[in-house]
């Protein structure tokens, strides 16, 4: 095997042996959580202290591409002093929380959103959108979690992949780098009919941008608890709704019950009495409203005012009903972001018989905000859950990393992980990926040129094929 450059921390460079690198896709299918951020490997050269590059950023040169990375494992393996870096995706691996379509005022794309996401883990260079799908609209509620896995449901929403070529991270189309095999040493085909199920489910969230819109009113029923001077008490409240921002609820003399415009709430003494809102406020009473870390639920804090003499304190008013005095809420809070509804759809799957299991999947990827969204991906869940899973590997060279697409009998496969040295040799796993419009090569060839490719048309009738 031949070997690479070294560089590291843009300083020391040397020649180095046992060069590997591993990549994985990003998924299509939208049960499939597959797909790491990738890894490479080099041996370190006699003479160079391990301990001293631990942790350090290293840039390795082969004849094919140059990989950029983070020193984050060094041992002895074998007998040899080996480096373990990671790529370029590490950063995404992390916890992080995300405001709803960024934060942006201005309409949300693929480019301006993944910047966003990719900007909170610090990576704010060396990214590349492809032009076909760099302004294509998006809707993305706010969440918190690992950004990685947010990063890998983003993309199977809008059909999308992620990328590292070269030092650069790329967005691209699913389906527009193409894997052409050399030297190959090797070749497996492989066809599988277990875990095949009934139906797959998945979750979608159709949205509305609102501003100013009731997030608490009367039916949350908050603050009509009794409360002593001075205590504080403190409620988180789950909505139906991911928040940019919301209006701190402001103390009025009284609040009508029909009231909804803006955040006011009034109080009562033990007696029932209102409590003066200027009286409340020099007297220490408060209520505050945080959005969660998710945007999806808020945290009420109500501190009652110190005055003892006319504690207990609720905050309620009181309306006449059929001629008697009826309690309400009179809490509001209005605040601005997307109103989502949480749907549900099943797709039926294996059809024949076979099938071992009920239900093969439920999806629940927020990012899907239609039906024609969740309908579009869910055909590709019922393809694996519904027909045999047909995978190709081997070790040849490609000239393409993991997600490129792969020829094999006139049928496409698409590349999920590929491990290669610098031979150029790679070692790949393929499955599946043919679609209506890869047909589209045959309009115009004839039958005798299609049955010179094929011994039967049985290749494109083991699977479906989707849109």
């Amino acid at each position: 095997m031949g070997g690479v450059d070294i560089r590291i921390d843009g300083g020391a460079e040397w020649r180095a042996s046992g060069w590997s690198l591993k990549q994985q896709s990003t998924p299509v299918d939208p049960s499939d959580s597959f797909g790491g951020v990738g890894e490479f490997s080099f041996e370190i050269p006699a003479g160079v202290d391990p301990k001293l590059i631990d942790g350090l950023p290293v840039e390795v040169v082969d004849s094919q591409e140059t990989t950029r990375g983070v020193i984050h494992a060094v041992g002895l393996v074998n007998n040899r002093l080996t480096a373990t870096c990671t790529t370029r995706l590490l950063p995404f691996v992390c916890e992080r929380s995300a405001a709803p379509n960024g934060g942006m005022l201005e309409p949300c794309t693929i480019e301006s959103y993944l910047t966003y996401v990719f900007g909170l883990c610090g990576v704010t260079t060396g990214i590349v959108f492809d032009p076909s799908i760099a302004d294509t609209t998006v809707v993305a509620l706010g969440w918190s979690g690992d950004v990685w896995r947010q990063i890998k449901q983003f993309c199977l929403a809008y059909e999308v992949e992620v990328a590292v070529v070269d030092t650069d991270i790329v967005v691209r189309p699913l389906r527009t780098e193409r894997a052409r095999r050399g030297k190959e040493e090797s070749f497996q085909w492989s066809k599988d009919r277990t875990g095949l199920a009934r139906r797959v489910e998945s979750w979608y969230y159709p949205t509305t941008e609102v501003t100013d819109a009731l997030i608490v009113g009367r039916r949350h029923d908050i603050g009509t608890q009794f409360l002593a001077a001075g205590e504080t008490d403190v409620t988180t409240l789950e909505l139906d709704y991911s928040l940019s921002s919301v209006d701190q609820p402001v103390c009025m003399d009284s609040v009508s019950y029909g009231s909804g415009g803006s955040s006011v709430y009034a109080v009562v003494d033990r007696w029932g009495e209102r409590v003066k809102a200027s009286y409340w406020r020099d007297l220490g009473g408060d209520v505050s409203v945080e959005i969660g870390e998710d945007s999806r639920s808020v945290t009420i804090t109500i501190t009652a005012c110190l005055d003892l003499s006319r504690a207990p304190y609720r905050l309620v008013g009181k309306r006449k009903l059929d001629g008697e005095d009826v309690e309400y809420p009179t809490l509001r809070v209005v605040g601005s972001g997307l109103a989502f509804k949480r749907k549900f759809y099943s797709m039926h799957a294996c059809t024949d018989g076979s099938a071992t299991v009920e239900v093969g999947c439920e999806v629940d990827n927020d990012f899907i905000t239609s039906f024609e969204q969740c309908h579009r991906l869910l055909l590709w869940a019922a393809v694996r859950f519904g027909t045999p899973t047909i995978r190709v590997s081997g070790s040849a060279v490609l000239g393409a990393g993991a997600g490129a697409r792969l020829l094999d009998d006139y049928a496409e496969y698409r590349v999920r992980s590929v491990t290669r040295g610098p031979s150029g040799l790679a070692g790949y796993e393929a499955e599946w990926d043919t679609i209506l419009d890869d047909l589209a090569y045959w309009e115009t060839k004839t039958l005798d040129e299609f049955t010179a490719g094929h011994t039967t048309i049985n290749a494109f009738n083991v699977r479906p094929l989707t849109t």
